[in-house]
């Protein structure tokens, strides 16, 4: 897995590439506490290129959403593929997460 971190309009913006899964997600868990004590209008992950989501990616996630819903903040999953969706749709965490189609729309959100 590799990604791409930004921020844009006081957004900060994650955007996965590959395979999400427990040997790769250490630096991405690393950025994750490396900004949680800044504060945004939202975050952003963008999914558009995640071929695959192990439980330990699925873990990630929703630690973190779970962790900006406490403060209020939008915690929004763009571009999930159709053949991740069922792990979404399966898992009782999906309401921790606001899913939209593209990072554009999630910065209008």
């Amino acid at each position: 897995m590799e990604f791409t971190y930004k921020e844009e309009q006081g957004c900060a913006i994650f955007i996965l590439i590959g395979r999400v899964h427990l040997y790769e997600i250490q630096s991405l868990r690393e950025k994750f506490e490396e900004i949680q004590t800044r504060t945004f209008n939202k975050i952003i992950v963008d999914m558009s290129n995640v071929e695959h989501i192990d439980s330990s990616g699925l873990g990630i996630l929703i630690a973190q959403a779970s962790r900006y819903k406490e403060k209020n903040i939008p915690f929004i999953l763009t571009g999930i593929k159709e053949n991740l969706q069922h792990l979404f749709r399966l898992t009782s965490f999906s309401s921790l997460f606001i899913k939209l189609s593209n990072i554009k729309e999630a910065l209008i959100y």
